[in-house]
């Protein structure tokens, strides 16, 4: 998700995205072609050099990742969970 919010906020390049999400060389180089296999990312080859933009698909994964994000942090900040809401998270199925 570093990697995506990095590539949203503008880091274009592989270095600038390694920079930006503070991962390894090895790590971004993987992931970005693992993002790009999977659409999340579109890659672009200009002069011999590869620049990365989010996808549609990038984009709606960032979204869902905030929404959840979000309700974390609400629930965290809630402190109280009652039965039925700790009911239905050990149901919800994560496949």
């Amino acid at each position: 998700m570093d990697m995506l919010n990095a590539v949203r906020d503008g880091a274009l390049g592989p270095t600038q995205i390694m920079y930006r999400a503070n991962v390894s060389w090895l790590i971004v180089s993987q992931h970005l072609k693992e993002l790009v296999q999977h659409g999340i990312l579109s890659e672009h080859n200009i002069r011999n050099r590869f620049t990365y933009a989010l996808t549609e698909r990038g984009i709606s994964i960032l979204r869902s990742y905030r929404v959840v994000m979000d309700q974390f942090d609400a629930a965290i900040r809630d402190g109280s969970h009652s039965d039925n809401q700790v009911q239905q998270r050990s149901s919800f199925d994560l496949r």
